[in-house]
């Protein structure tokens, strides 16, 4: 059951979400902060959410941390996971979406597997779920807010392609989450369809 929440929670919230969330992702697209910075100020900005989720009396069961519904959770994660990867290999092959950026270097995909990807999915699925379990019962507008702020994270690309992409992973492991909230198998979803956009180019 969903408590009221203190009014000074929901400042507090959306003072997060703006400072970092969105402020810095509308820093780097608008050359505010140098765009070549952005992996170090999104890892910066995850960081000092992880520091404001342990400075809360949050448990980590509630932050998706637990193993009771794993395999039921990598279940649900792998039929879409399974999915998407065929539309994006499908996209690739057929060419409705042509490669833009080059393949990355091996170091990179490791950072992006064992550090951006972790920190994504604390940020964007466990902490904000978290959070707006106080203020929203309906799980669409959990599932579509957490979806937005998700792909403008992404805004910095200024690339229509990569938000719509990123818009929709976003819905999809969003619903992952709701309907069985476990952190590690969205983040193994999300490393691997993350990995396959990098890979072909796509993002």
């Amino acid at each position: 059951m969903t408590k009221s929440p203190k009014k000074e929670d929901f400042y507090e919230i959306s003072a997060a979400i703006l400072f970092f969330y969105l402020l810095p992702i509308a820093s780097l697209s608008y050359g505010i902060i140098p765009r070549d910075s952005n992996h170090l100020v999104l890892v910066i900005m995850s960081l000092i959410m992880v520091a404001y989720a342990i400075s809360k009396p949050i448990s980590a069961r509630s932050l998706g941390f637990r193993a009771d519904n794993f395999f039921d959770s990598l279940r649900l994660a792998g039929i879409f996971t399974a999915i998407l990867m065929f539309f994006l290999f499908g996209a690739a092959k057929i060419g409705i979406v042509e490669p833009k950026y080059s393949t990355e270097s091996p170091w990179f995909y490791l950072f992006y597997i064992f550090i951006s990807v972790p920190l994504q999915e604390f940020v964007f699925r466990s902490l904000i779920f978290f959070e707006m379990d106080k203020y929203f019962k309906k799980g669409i507008t959990k599932v579509a807010l957490s979806a937005l702020i998700f792909s403008f994270a992404h805004f910095s690309y200024q690339d229509p392609i990569v938000l719509l992409i990123t818009l929709i992973v976003g819905l999809v492991w969003g619903y992952v989450y709701l309907s069985r909230p476990n952190f590690w198998t969205v983040t193994i979803s999300h490393a691997l369809l993350g990995v396959a956009t990098v890979f072909l180019g796509f993002v």
